[in-house]
């Protein structure tokens, strides 16, 4: 977790307070997920970490990710402890 920052959708990192960025937590392509919490911001990455096209910048509980993505990170508010537990198949 990447404590007191975000990432948009277009892999920017950026310092805020509000805010915590996880790590990246690998996805299967096209399966749908759920999070335990609001996700603020997400950003999907292939297996080489390139950002994949898809992430979103408002917020959302379910996410189903691109053809293409292997991995994603989210941003949720300081309040919320981020890992890949908070995002179950659905």
């Amino acid at each position: 977790m990447t404590v007191g920052y975000y990432v948009t959708n277009a892999n920017v990192t950026a310092a805020n307070a509000t805010y915590d960025a996880s790590a990246y937590i690998a996805v299967v392509a096209g399966t749908a997920y759920k999070s335990s919490h609001n996700i603020r911001f997400s950003c999907y990455y292939d297996a080489n970490y390139a950002v994949v096209a898809g992430g979103t910048a408002a917020d959302i509980t379910t996410f189903t990710p691109p053809t293409g993505a292997a991995y994603i990170r989210v941003t949720d508010r300081k309040s919320t402890r981020l890992n890949s537990s908070h995002c179950v198949h659905l």
